[in-house]
């Protein structure tokens, strides 16, 4: 870069290496996405280059990356290196940038050569604006606030420009010229091979200066973090040198480092110590190295992915997941007027479905699309007419089906009449389906952020509407329910509580059952609470995770035996009010979804394929925004790769709570998972020969193995020489689970009187030995003998609904005085009861009348009271009687027989 003045500091914003800040956008183009360049274009700044890419709808789309925040100082130049594929369709590019006034300003040349260039731009020469601000004052006002990479499409189709080392210079205010800054470059991701890793220098003195540095790369198994011991698993040095560099006056100077280590597949960690004028500074760079691509993927794998761009789809096919959930086969995406359907990406915002489903097949991902979304000529009249009347019911639920229908016949199995289809082009039976999802989230219904602004009654109406067109398009498609946020029994008990006019009910058209699942920020051992149910963020949780899968597969077993489960929805954001920061998420999604599996779910599916937005689960991605891999792809990689094929998991029971321990079945293979929930821990276990594999793919085979050190990544161990130990553990784990069983069903034979209150709609479900659900009690629930329960002498006072709260026993009840009493004919025997209830006034008791041994008192305190106390019924017209002396809400009340 030129420099007529020597008081401008040069200043590297960046270094377009992977996982540099780079946001995508456009205009009037689709699937903006970053990608590292082809080795062949080589380099100009650090290891890699990158490559901005879209699809553009025809000439003059505009590509608009945005690749740097406000650039420090009065910035006086910019330049970057462009490199032009001869296929690039690209006729101008250059730089735009929003100024101290926020005005957007444009500098572009013409796009005339192939390989590379160097583009420069002197900011004080008139920029012209990117488009007409009439309010602005067509001059470029200090500082810089946003750089850009932009430029203009020839032709319609793909386009990209591939950028290198973005530089700028400029007129700085006094600095700390005591030392030189050092900055990492070199690719977060890498094949096997020799790393390419260089630091880049930037001097801010007056004069030139000097650097003495040195660097050490090792294998980092535990994703070491600075200040974090649970991290410091650190493993062999692989290599490490020494070097000084210097500098020129206020200039940034690259320096490569010379690294002769080969690495296969796994993580290791570069440290580098740089000294000068006194100081010494320490950097970190962790380097993953990309496992190999499995050989096939098929619709038996058990892991998938959430996605949306398929420019992903083959970094998705070498992650190893069989399965991916579309998240745009949205129905107001292919249908937004009466009678006609387009999936050729003609409609809304131009997404082709055709293609898209076709690309996914050809890199051997089966989809699963899920069908939402109400176009606005769908929709009532009383609905909103932005975009979140989307998540409203369709105006009249049978049109639903049509969607259904038309989406089903067009990619499922079986060929149509052209009559039966509203498509131009009558194309049928494409065979790109084999599985639909029938809307998402339908429980979660806040008309300010649910997915399903409506009752789930109305739901289960259109469910089964959207499942009757799917099965008459394609007989042999799988139908699923759109996926319950939550592992909530007593909701997803709806499918079969629920009775249509004839008989029928909800699970007579389920093929998939489908949940969610969000740990929020805890570990998936520790988790109970589910984050995108109760997002109030101070509700405690009941039963953990794994508590809640537990009761799930029992639930499975009895109402939908051989039923497969899908978790369509699982994940970790990294940033935002819900973050764990990306080593936990690394070290937490495979956990997640082990849990899942051994619980006995046929398929998890993450969420997401890309994202680093901080609003909620917009930061899940696997890989971030800029396009590059996490840590967490590589050990979701990892973890496809072990147990790829699996058939069963069981937990082994260890002393330890703090260690888990898995046995997997593929085949007469046994595969063990291992890992410490918290920290550190160690198990004694005796293995014989071994293989142990780390959670980033780093394997390495032992002679002997008697005890393994755990981290909170999980390790694998294959090729056991000694299963003895093992094996005795496994037969334990199947005797406590068969005592478990036992226990279970003795429970589940007792006799129990349940009861929630305030609602019929919101009825909870408690477990005993079981999931039960609960008899609703509203206000005007007098007694009746016959039905055995009521209030008398007269009703309630009134109902009363938390709609904040998620759980079903606790966001309703009913409210009583002293001028009524709640009244329960129960049979002879010995029970525990339980109530909970809040007081409304002070000094607040309930009293519980007729029991054999008397009357029992709990005094109620305006916080909510649990009262829990066993009582004995010896009479067979004994009615047991609930009173108080003021005011209180009843929200719930059990009676659960005693052996």
């Amino acid at each position: 870069m030129s420099s007529p003045d020597p008081g401008l500091q040069q200043i590297l914003l960046n270094t377009c290496e992977n996982g540099s800040r780079v946001f995508a956008g456009g205009w009037r183009v689709s699937g903006a996405r970053t990608s590292v360049a082809p080795p062949t274009v080589g380099t100009r700044v650090g290891a890699v280059a990158l490559r901005f890419s879209a699809d553009a709808e025809g000439p003059g789309c505009k590509g608009d990356f945005d690749v740097s925040a406000a650039v420090p100082g009065e910035c006086q130049r910019l330049g970057m290196w462009v490199y032009l594929e001869p296929n690039a369709n690209v006729s101008r590019v250059g730089f735009g940038m929003y100024d101290g006034e926020d005005e957007s300003l444009m500098h572009l040349v013409e796009a005339n050569w192939t390989g590379w260039k160097w583009v420069e731009l002197d900011l004080r020469q008139p920029i012209p604006q990117a488009f007409p601000q009439a309010a602005k004052n067509k001059t470029l006002d200090q500082p810089v606030k946003t750089v850009h990479v932009v430029w203009f499409t020839r032709t319609g189709g793909p386009t990209s420009v591939i950028v290198d080392g973005l530089l700028a210079q400029t007129r700085m205010p006094a600095q700390d010229e005591s030392a030189i800054k050092a900055e990492f470059l070199g690719a977060g991701a890498m094949e096997p091979g020799r790393p390419n890793l260089s630091i880049a220098l930037t001097n801010f003195r007056p004069q030139a200066g000097t650097s003495e540095i040195s660097y050490a790369l090792r294998r980092d198994s535990a994703m070491f973090e600075p200040g974090n011991e649970a991290s410091l698993l650190m493993g062999e040095v692989l290599a490490e040198g020494r070097t000084s560099h210097s500098v020129a006056s206020r200039a940034v100077s690259l320096v490569p480092l010379e690294v002769a280590a080969e690495l296969t597949p796994g993580a290791y960690l570069a440290t580098v110590r740089v000294s000068s004028g006194g100081s010494e500074q320490t950097l970190h760079r962790h380097v993953f190295v990309m496992p190999p691509a499995l050989q096939e993927v098929s619709a038996d794998s058990r892991f998938g992915l959430n996605v949306s761009n398929i420019a992903y789809a083959p970094i998705n096919r070498r992650l190893g997941v069989g399965w991916v959930r579309f998240e745009n086969l949205k129905w107001p995406f292919v249908n937004r007027e009466e009678g006609v359907y387009r999936y050729d990406g003609t409609v809304g915002p131009r997404i082709n479905h055709d293609a898209i489903l076709q690309e996914y097949a050809a890199h051997e991902l089966n989809v699963t699309p899920y069908l939402f979304m109400t176009p606005p000529y769908r929709r009532a009249p009383d609905a909103p007419t932005d975009a979140k009347g989307s998540c409203y019911p369709p105006a009249d639920l049978s049109t639903y089906g049509e969607f259904v229908f038309q989406t089903v016949a067009r990619y499922g199995s079986r060929k149509h009449p052209a009559d039966a289809l509203l498509t131009q082009d009558k194309k049928s039976g494409l065979g790109l389906l084999t599985v639909c999802e029938l809307w998402n989230e339908p429980n979660l219904n806040d008309p300010g952020w649910g997915h399903w602004v409506g009752t789930h009654e109305a739901y289960l109406d259109m469910f089964r509407i959207g499942a009757e067109a799917a099965k008459k398009a394609d007989p042999d498609i799988k139908v699923t329910n759109g996926g319950y946020a939550g592992i909530i029994v007593d909701i997803i008990d709806r499918l079969r509580s629920y009775t249509y006019p004839d008989g029928k009910r909800p699970i007579d058209f389920v093929d998939i059952l489908n949940v969610h699942h969000y740990c929020g920020q805890s570990p998936p051992e520790l988790a109970t609470v589910d984050t995108n149910v109760d997002r109030s963020g101070t509700k405690l949780g009941k039963r953990t995770y794994e508590q809640d899968l537990r009761e799930l597969f029992r639930w499975r077993d009895k109402y939908a035996p051989g039923t497969p489960v899908w978790l369509t929805e699982t994940g970790y954001d990294t940033h935002g009010n819900r973050a764990v920061g990306e080593r936990n998420q690394a070290a937490w999604i495979p956990r997640d979804v082990m849990l899942a599996l051994a619980a006995g779910m046929d398929k998890v599916i993450l969420f997401r394929e890309v994202g680093s937005s901080p609003h909620l689960y917009g930061s899940c991605g696997l890989i971030s925004s800029s396009g590059a891999l996490r840590p967490s792809w590589f050990t979701y990689a990892t973890l496809i790769r072990q147990l790829d094929g699996v058939t069963e998991g069981i937990k082994l029971p260890l002393d330890d709570e703090n260690v888990r321990v898995y046995a997997w079945k593929r085949g007469d293979q046994t595969i063990l998972s291992a890992w410490a929930v918290k920290g550190r821990a160690s198990v004694s276990l005796k293995l014989g020969a071994c293989t142990i594999t780390d959670s980033f793919g780093y394997s390495q085979q032992h002679a002997s193995i008697e005890s393994l050190d755990l981290s909170e990544f999980p390790i694998y161990i294959s090729d056991i020489g000694d299963m003895s130990a093992v094996a005795s553990l496994e037969h334990e784990a199947r005797r406590l689970r068969a005592e478990d069983d036992a226990r279970r069903d003795s429970l589940a034979s007792r006799n129990a009187y349940l009861f929630d209150f305030g609602s019929m709609d919101a009825v909870g479900m408690v477990e005993v030995g079981d999931s039960r659900l609960c008899t609703p009690v509203v206000a005007a629930d007098l007694w009746d003998e016959e039905r055995g329960y009521g209030f008398q002498p007269r009703a309630a006072l009134m109902d009363e609904i938390a709609g904040w709260v998620r759980d079903q026993l606790e966001r309703d009840s009913t409210r009583i005085n002293g001028d009524m009493h709640f009244r329960v004919k129960v049979k002879p025997g010995r029970y525990q009861l339980k109530i909970g209830s809040v007081a409304k006034s002070n000094n607040a008791k309930l009293f519980v009348r007729n029991t054999a041994d008397g009357e029992l008192v709990f005094d109620i305190s305006r916080q909510g009271t649990l009262a829990e106390a066993p009582l004995r019924v010896t009479d067979e017209d004994q009615h047991l009687i609930f009173a108080t002396n003021g005011y209180i809400n009843i929200r719930w009340l059990t009676l659960i027989e005693e052996p």
